[in-house]
């Protein structure tokens, strides 16, 4: 048996945070027809870290359309989807909060 190789993913995309329920949208062309259009998603689960595997990590998204799939944390972050909906607002402190 072949011993597995551990792969460091300090650097790289899918060492980021996703966390379900984080909201992504993505333009999409339909290629037939030349019409643009905006598919927005919600995260429902993500995998653990798995560093003995070159792409650790895959998220499954569900659009708001019904469909869903599975893409790997690095196409997250990547220039085809943009993070939408899942900015936490910065608020004052409350009081006995360093205020």
């Amino acid at each position: 048996m072949r011993p597995k190789t551990y792969w460091p993913h300090d650097e790289t995309c899918c060492a980021r945070e996703v966390s379900v329920g984080d909201r992504f949208e993505r333009d999409l062309t339909d290629w037939s027809t030349g019409e643009k259009s905006v598919w927005r998603c919600t995260v429902v689960a993500v995998a653990p870290v798995d560093c003995t595997r070159i792409f650790c990590r895959r998220v499954t998204l569900q659009g708001d359309d019904g469909r869903s799939c599975q893409p790997f944390v690095q196409n997250l972050f990547s220039r085809h989807y943009k993070a939408i909906d899942n900015i936490v607002p910065l608020r004052r402190a409350t009081k006995g909060g360093g205020e």
